[in-house]
């Protein structure tokens, strides 16, 4: 039914070269041209208000041609347009500015036509819905009208018959319903006809689609032939002469048809447009109005009210099952999501904790190796301590190591302090060097003033006696200072090292001191031989001496110096030896004592050594034994971490594959949906429909469908002598279209 509702415009290609733009007219309206058959009949009589109906169809049938006028001409200024523009993409970025403006003007020109031509298209548009509407009710009225006369005729008909005529007048009324019946028998199969003479129109029109089609094929396989850079042609398919003609023709036709009031005087053909339009109405309204508002407005005898209910009953089960659909899919699929979010998060935290794993498994492999390393290196303590005995011992063993281990730390702290008082005890003793050296230079210097004072006795013989005796007291006291240094020598047993040291520095003095000894006792020894020298003289004063030689020496003299050598000489004869022995016991029993300190060190040293190796030993058995429970635990871990990879890993399989099935049966399901919703079509039911007509059609109507058709091929043949008309003087209509003026003054209003 849409196909008699809306206007649809011809298949053409649109991608042809546009048709130049012809300013002419609309087509003129046919009013008055071919008048109805008015003749007196008992069944064309006319009603009062046809000539309404007649003025409203007329209106209706001038809006209908300027909307169809007005699309062709939108139509072709659209192709102009989308032409134009091609031109100007292609003209754009070249060095041809001067025809990219003319260009653009002509685009702006066209775009402007275009909208203006739209415009006036939706107004035509407007206006023909609304013609429709006011024609459909004076149809309406103009029935309604006619069957209220139908029945006053009858009434008075009735009124003024006489009552003398009722056997006669019962007799007429069967005859009456007789053929009333006949004549709605009738009145039916006219009607299938009709709607089969509908059919056959579509058919027709059909037809002269494709033959348009056809001549659009041709022109444009002609104006393919001439070239891309020819002007296009102004005869494509039907041009505007042709198609203002045939259209003219045809709604000439038609109105003819509707002014024609009677179908072989049996029924009028407004009463069968009525029932259609009736029909139309009731099919169409169940797509645009509410089910109940449609049900209360039609009743059960109106002709397609059951097939509108179940149209609507049908579209509305779809659109709920798609909204089921829909529904159900947007649930499956947000829980799907929301299950494959919690599983990556739970594939998260899984690769997090077999990371941690990972890191600590590494970590234990390091202490493992740095372990076994210092098993390696303690293998022979390891060997110690599993011969030492049972691991029942281990408590005391470590107990006793710890006392051992705190006396130790006892021993150390002693030996520091004493290693402390050593170095007091050594700068003491370089004090004590440096007081023996002043000692010894004061001995000498003692020594020099032993020689004057001699010297001096031998000037002045007669205070021999004092002086021996102050020398008697001197060398006492040398004695003492001798004893006195002895005696501090043997109080240097303690400082070993630094006497060690300085030995050699002590036999160089003792040397020193003893070669000073004899240079003394060989002066004393000169000083006996020669008596009359002193060592005051000096090397040239021979005269003096030799005035001595004569003067006797004195025997105190001698006496003084053997005594005083023989003191001296059994001194250092005493004193060199007693030193050396001394110093050389001490230096022994030092070493000796140094080599026995060092030896019990070194034992407690080694015991400390030992002692800590086997605590070391066990403490790292114990770290091994505590990282291999470590290692253990991790394996366990690792494989519990494992196990739940593996039934995450189920899991997920397990819930892709459900999810796979579901979206696969739902699939299944909007494909089966959209499959009966694309097949679904009323188009049986038609075919039903037609077929019944077609085979219960009178012979009458095949006649007229005959005439029919017989005119079609006459159509058909005029154009095609306008087809071969325009194949010979195409190139010349091109020409005059290009080189005449702009039509008749311009477009309609």
């Amino acid at each position: 039914m849409e196909k008699y509702d809306s206007y649809k415009p011809r298949g053409r290609d649109e991608a042809r070269p546009p048709i130049p733009v012809r300013q002419s007219t609309p087509p003129p309206r046919n009013d008055g041209k071919k008048k109805p058959d008015t003749g007196f009949s008992p069944g064309n009589a006319q009603p009062k208000n046809h000539s309404q109906f007649k003025s409203d169809l007329n209106n209706l049938i001038h809006y209908l041609n300027l909307r169809v006028w007005y699309y062709q001409k939108r139509e072709d200024f659209n192709q102009k347009k989308t032409r134009l523009g091609f031109d100007l993409s292609k003209i754009k970025g070249t060095d041809f500015e001067s025809a990219a403006r003319c260009v653009k003007q002509e685009f702006d020109v066209a775009d402007a036509e275009f909208k203006k031509y739209s415009e006036k298209e939706r107004n035509y548009e407007e206006k023909f819905f609304n013609q429709l509407k006011t024609t459909i009710s004076s149809f309406m009225a103009e029935n309604k009208a006619k069957t209220a006369r139908t029945d006053a005729a009858s009434q008075a008909t009735e009124d003024c018959a006489p009552k003398s005529a009722a056997p006669g007048q019962t007799k007429t009324d069967l005859e009456s319903l007789l053929k009333t019946k006949h004549l709605e028998a009738r009145v039916a199969d006219f009607q299938q006809q009709l709607d089969r003479e509908r059919e056959r129109n579509d058919e027709l029109e059909k037809k002269m689609d494709a033959l348009a089609g056809k001549l659009d094929e041709v022109t444009k396989t002609d104006v393919k032939a001439q070239g891309p850079k020819q002007s296009p042609s102004s005869t494509t398919g039907l041009d505007s002469f042709s198609v203002d003609l045939v259209t003219a023709k045809c709604m000439a036709y038609l109105k003819t048809q509707i002014a024609d009031g009677k179908v072989e005087g049996l029924i009028s053909k407004d009463e069968i447009q009525k029932k259609f339009l009736e029909l139309d109405r009731v099919m169409t309204a169940g797509f645009e109005t509410s089910v109940d508002a449609t049900q209360e407005a039609l009743s059960s005898q109106t002709p397609g009210a059951r097939t509108a209910d179940t149209l609507r009953s049908v579209k509305a089960n779809i659109t709920s099952l798609e909204e089921a659909l829909r529904s159900e899919y947007s649930k499956s699929v947000g829980v799907i999501s929301l299950s494959i979010k919690d599983l990556e998060k739970r594939i998260n935290s899984q690769d997090k904790a077999i990371e941690d794993l990972t890191e600590k498994l590494n970590g234990l492999d390091e202490i493992i190796k740095k372990l076994t390393e210092d098993q390696n290196g303690h293998g022979e303590a390891i060997k110690k301590q599993q011969l030492m005995g049972d691991s029942c011992g281990h408590g005391k063993a470590i107990q006793e190591l710890t006392e051992k281990l705190n006396g130790h730390g006892e021993a150390i702290k002693k030996l520091t302090e004493d290693q402390n008082g050593h170095d007091e005890i050594i700068k003491k003793l370089t004090k004590n060097q440096n007081g023996h050296t002043r000692t010894v230079k004061k001995l000498t210097e003692d020594q020099d003033i032993h020689s004057l004072e001699i010297k001096k006795l031998n000037e002045n013989p007669s205070g021999h006696g004092e002086a021996i005796e102050e020398l008697t007291r001197k060398l006492n006291g040398l004695d003492d200072a001798i004893k006195k240094l002895t005696e501090d020598q043997h109080g240097h047993g303690e400082a070993i090292e630094e006497l060690t040291r300085n030995q050699t520095g002590h036999a160089d003095a003792i040397k020193k001191l003893t070669d000073e000894s004899a240079h003394v006792m060989s002066t004393l020894a000169t000083k006996d031989s020669d008596p009359g020298r002193t060592s005051l003289d000096k090397p040239g004063d021979e005269g003096g001496t030799e005035a001595d030689q004569g003067q006797p020496a004195p025997c105190i003299e001698k006496r003084i110096g053997e005594a005083a050598q023989k003191e001296f000489t059994a001194l250092l004869a005493d004193l060199v030896p007693f030193i050396g022995t001394t110093v050389k016991n001490e230096v022994r029993k030092e070493k000796q004592a140094i080599v026995e300190l060092t030896e019990e060190a070194t034992s407690h040293l080694a015991r400390l050594r030992s002692e800590l190796d086997k605590l070391k030993v066990e403490e790292w058995a114990i770290k091994l034994e505590h990282a291999a429970q470590m290692a253990i635990q991790a394996k366990q871990d690792n494989a519990s971490a494992l196990e739940k990879m593996d039934g995450l890993e189920s899991a997920w399989q397990k819930a892709c594959a459900t999810m796979k099935m579901e979206v696969e049966e739902l699939a299944l399901q909007v494909r089966s949906v959209q499959t009966w919703q694309n097949n679904f079509t009323t188009r049986p039911l038609y075919e039903d429909i037609v077929s019944h007509i077609t085979q219960t059609l009178p012979n009458g109507v095949w006649a007229q469908m005959t005439s029919l058709s017989n005119k079609i091929d006459k159509v058909e043949s005029t154009l095609a002598l306008w087809e071969e008309r325009d194949g010979v003087s195409a190139k010349k209509r091109r020409i005059q279209a290009v080189d005449s003026p702009v039509g008749n003054g311009g477009s309609p209003a």
